[in-house]
């Protein structure tokens, strides 16, 4: 009898531990690019200089290019942007990077509120940490320690998975290269400043700027907000798992 009573016991804990445990997503966007004609796509990202749409390539096709002009394509599709990541609601964005491995490249996709905060994530020809060099990384500004242009590695050739997930005070910048589900790079910076709210998702030049080394493509776009299990609501799920185990060996005892 003690046996099975530990038994209902445990098994009314366990539901409340897998209830309360399991993070809740909100997609703000998922960008997929499935447009029929570029004027479909243009219609929902700003710019239409050096914007394209390629119906071959892609993760899978079709996808958005940008061919390296001084432009920038920001979304005004079907919903504007203004959201803030904390500890609890934090913010995570996701993209699919082809980089044609050229040098001198400055393509990117990021968030920002005009220049504060601003961050960007893709291939750059300027880096300054730790130290001056080219290749692929991300940008920060008045956000998560300001640490600038960082890099993170060299240039390569094909698509890659790029994740950002902000926090308060913090972003973590992971690439899959390849897309082969293993992070290849990992970067985390963190400052001392709440990091504030987003406004604007933008791809193509960094603030505007032109790329020397040609073209990129992006596919995939994500921006969610995950809400995390306060430890409260562990509190209150582990009380009700209690009460049910009660509930149920009360229900034995009186049958």
């Amino acid at each position: 009898m003690k046996a099975h009573r530990a038994k209902i016991l445990g098994s009314c804990l366990i539901v409340a531990l897998a209830q309360c445990a399991v993070a809740q997503t909100t997609v703000i966007l998922n960008e997929t690019f499935d447009y029929a004609n570029l004027a479909a796509l243009q219609a929902n990202w700003g710019s239409t200089i050096g914007l394209g749409l390629d119906l071959v390539g892609g993760k899978p096709s079709p996808s958005a290019t940008h061919d390296g002009s001084a432009t920038i394509h920001s979304w005004i599709g079907n919903s504007t942007l203004s959201i803030t990541p904390t500890d609890l609601h934090p913010i995570v964005l996701t993209a699919d990077i082809w980089d044609s491995g050229a040098g001198n490249q400055r393509n990117t996709i990021g968030l920002r509120t005009g220049a504060n905060p601003l961050f960007e994530m893709g291939m750059y020809n300027a880096f300054t940490d730790p130290a001056s060099g080219s290749g692929e990384g991300v940008r920060l500004v008045s956000l998560a320690g300001s640490q600038g242009w960082h890099q993170m590695g060299a240039y390569t050739t094909g698509w890659s998975r790029w994740e950002a997930t902000f926090t308060t005070y913090s972003v973590t910048v992971r690439v899959d290269t390849g897309v082969d589900s293993s992070w290849d790079l990992t970067w985390t910076s963190t400052g001392t400043t709440p990091i504030g709210a987003f406004s604007d998702l933008r791809f193509g030049g960094p603030s505007g700027s032109s790329s020397a080394g040609g073209a990129f493509a992006v596919d995939n776009i994500r921006l969610e907000v995950t809400t995390v299990p306060e430890p409260s609501t562990l509190t209150l799920s582990l009380l009700g798992g209690l009460g049910l185990a009660v509930a149920a060996i009360s229900r034995r005892r009186k049958a």
